[in-house]
């Protein structure tokens, strides 16, 4: 057989030997592309790329322009696809390697290889059992020079979750595009830690670097999920981030019912998070947010003073604005608020060692559950011009100073 016979099987593995059917005709030995062939090939066991496949029908021609191979019922252990394979023949010029379409459900961690070695290295990290596609795109040689790139659209629609980029799923819908070295991902239905959310990103190629960026907006997730969800992101993305955010058993208990908004805009190098830049916002509702390390040693430490009464310093929302910029969080605005006082602070968080620096003053809003409210009322803005509050240390042993100034 010609070379080319040879090298249209270099990526597949038999390991049954295939049932076939083909016909050949033209010149045998004459002109490069003048014979065409074409037939069929059953398959019982197979791999293509590391993709293992139980059974498929494989229907093949190969003529003067390209190679095709058309996949019908191609069964797998996770359900089944239709899908089709063009190469070009390389003696046409065609900077292109593979032409490809497919719908059905596609073995997302079995298959990320079958779409080129560009494809997986931006997928390699991701993992999705099985997820229902259907795209279609070009994959380009790397050995012929050419102003053609990688182009594919693929819509996606999971239902069993999975994790991409470190970050855990429920379920997840929307489509994926790459042209021109930039890749897109549009998902407008994400289910996340018990919350729905939207979200886009792009990542952008080129010879020395890739830049991501992200665009996230969640609502009302589970608090505590989201809590573990960034602790897995520290030990597994953030290397060199020294802390570890995550709750003891009792606050986990006390906070179980937080829901939690978040916004974020960034964008950075895909390989080193801490090198981001962007906003955001975070709301969060929930009870026992004194609980938390971090706040309730504000509750403890402001609670000391007697001219206070007791539960004066008990938060239920926080609500903060924030610029993310290499490895700081820059908070223009963070409020914890409850039912009778207030915290407003200004200052950031190091995510590469943990630590805070923070400077707040204290205020009270909504009413008092003793006598005398309405000259308590009348007290809060001295209050709030005479004590102030600092936070330093980490965040895992923070420290407080409380500062009470005089009038002026």
């Amino acid at each position: 057989m010609p070379p080319w016979w040879e090298k249209l099987w270099l990526d597949f593995k038999f390991h049954e030997i295939p049932r076939g059917n083909f016909v050949i005709d033209g010149i045998w030995g004459g002109p490069v592309g003048n014979t065409r062939s074409f037939g069929f090939v059953e398959t019982r066991s197979l791999e293509f790329r590391e993709l293992p496949v139980k059974s498929s029908m494989n229907y093949i021609t190969v003529d003067s322009d390209s190679i095709s191979v058309i996949g019908k019922e191609v069964i797998h252990k996770h359900g089944k696809f239709d899908g089709s394979l063009t190469f070009p023949r390389k003696y046409i010029g065609s900077p292109v390697f593979l032409n490809f379409e497919i719908e059905g459900d596609f073995p997302f961690d079995d298959g990320k290889r079958v779409f080129g070695k560009s494809v997986y290295k931006f997928l390699s990290d991701s993992k999705v059992t099985k997820i229902k596609c259907k795209g279609d795109g070009k994959i380009v040689r790397s050995d012929v020079e050419s102003n053609s790139s990688h182009e594919y659209k693929i819509a996606l629609n999971s239902s069993t979750g999975g994790n991409f980029k470190g970050i855990p799923f429920e379920s997840i819908r929307g489509e994926i595009f790459h042209i021109n070295n930039k890749t897109e991902g549009k998902f407008n239905s994400v289910s996340l830690a018990g919350g729905k959310a939207k979200f886009y990103f792009a990542s952008y190629e080129s010879l020395d670097s890739t830049i991501l960026s992200i665009d996230l907006d969640l609502k009302e997730a589970n608090s505590t999920r989201i809590v573990e969800i960034v602790s897995g992101l520290n030990e597994s993305k953030l290397s060199n981030v020294s802390f570890k955010s995550k709750l003891n058993k009792n606050s986990r208990e006390s906070i179980k019912d937080g829901k939690l908004n978040l916004m974020i805009q960034a964008k950075g190098p895909p390989s080193d998070f801490l090198q981001f830049v962007g906003t955001g916002r975070i709301l969060l509702k929930q009870k026992g947010l004194s609980q938390i390390n971090l706040l309730g040693g504000i509750s403890r430490e402001l609670s000391k003073l007697s001219v206070f009464p007791s539960g004066a310093f008990t938060f239920n929302k926080l609500d903060a604005l924030f610029k993310i910029n290499h490895g700081k969080l820059i908070f223009d605005e963070f409020r914890l608020t409850g039912p009778i006082s207030s915290i407003d602070a200004l200052g950031n968080l190091n995510l590469q060692d943990g630590s805070l620096d923070l400077n707040s003053k204290v205020r009270f809003a909504g009413n008092f559950p003793i006598p005398g409210i309405k000259e308590l009322v009348n007290l809060a803005d001295p209050i709030s011009k005479i004590l102030e509050l600092k936070i330093y240390g980490t965040i895992e042993e923070p420290n407080w100073d409380i500062m009470v100034n005089s009038l002026p």
